[in-house]
């Protein structure tokens, strides 16, 4: 067996999806083994092959999957592949079944994401009934075939793509191949504001902004800027007085920075939350 070859699952039956921090490799592919010497059919990214275009794969896997299986910790909710892939699933109105392996906070964001999906709080169930919660689940179950008793998983896996704030590369991410708009949610109105593609302005002055709020002057007359750029979401600081906080974060000013769903964005001390959704569900 080769280092890049696993037992993920490659075939026209249903299965699941599973989402990790490779920085939780070790616990994950143990569980990984366990569920699939069950049966269970489990597509996981040691299934990429060496050359193979990475965003491609993932998004064909995920969109053809039956449950979406995100595995949370700390090092999940601080990479962008896992949040994107997240989103995604969501987006897609898979089935989503959330197992925190340790106790993770959420951003608010995020927390609104996945407050419709299922949660398994690992930490808090012996292993035999952690792995029973999974296997009865009524849509885990469609996804069981013949048991694989003998199976030993390769731990070896291809390095995902780096991704992280500012960082603004010219592929597309996978999760951007049909039309997805950005809404920013302001978190003191719960108003929904649709972000324009090619430019839009926000600040406490209407002359200036596309979206303003002047009933806190704790923002610059121009704040902000955000853009849409090759299916990226990014923010520009125009040398604002209080700056851009991106998950309790200050970002450099007049640099751009990329923003993902599920982020919280703080210009002075109004916050927004940045949301994704398909193109067709928008009605104007």
């Amino acid at each position: 067996m080769s280092n890049y070859d696993s037992y993920a699952y490659e075939g026209n039956k249903k299965y699941v999806f599973v989402s990790y921090s490779h920085k939780d490799e070790a616990e994950v592919l143990e569980i990984i083994e366990k569920l699939t010497k069950n049966g269970l059919r489990v597509w996981y990214d040691n299934g990429i092959n060496p050359g193979s275009n990475w965003p491609e794969v993932i998004a064909g896997h995920l969109n053809n999957c039956e449950v979406f299986l995100s595995f949370i910790s700390k090092n999940a909710v601080n990479s962008h592949n896992c949040r994107r892939e997240i989103n995604y699933a969501i987006l897609k109105k898979k089935s989503v079944i959330t197992v925190f392996l340790e106790e993770t906070p959420l951003s608010p964001g995020m927390e609104m994401q996945l407050s419709s999906t299922q949660f398994i709080d690992k930490t808090k169930l012996a292993d035999e009934e952690f792995f029973e919660k999974i296997l009865s689940d009524s849509k885990i179950k469609k996804c069981i075939g013949n048991p694989k008793k003998d199976i030993k998983l390769n731990k070896f896996y291809i390095p995902e793509p780096k991704t992280q704030a500012g960082n603004l590369s010219d592929g597309k991410d996978f999760y951007f191949f049909e039309n997805i708009t950005f809404h920013l949610i302001r978190q003191s109105t719960g108003e929904k504001i649709r972000i324009k593609p090619e430019g839009f302005n926000i600040g406490r002055k209407s002359q200036f902004c596309d979206y303003a709020v002047t009933d806190n002057k704790t923002l610059s007359r121009l704040h902000a800027t955000l853009k849409i750029r090759n299916g990226k979401c990014i923010i520009y600081d125009n040398n604002s007085l209080n700056g851009v906080h991106i998950n309790g974060k200050l970002i450099p000013p007049n640099t751009e920075t990329e923003i993902i769903p599920h982020d919280e964005i703080r210009l002075g001390s109004e916050k927004f939350i940045l949301v994704a959704d398909k193109e067709e569900t928008i009605h104007n």
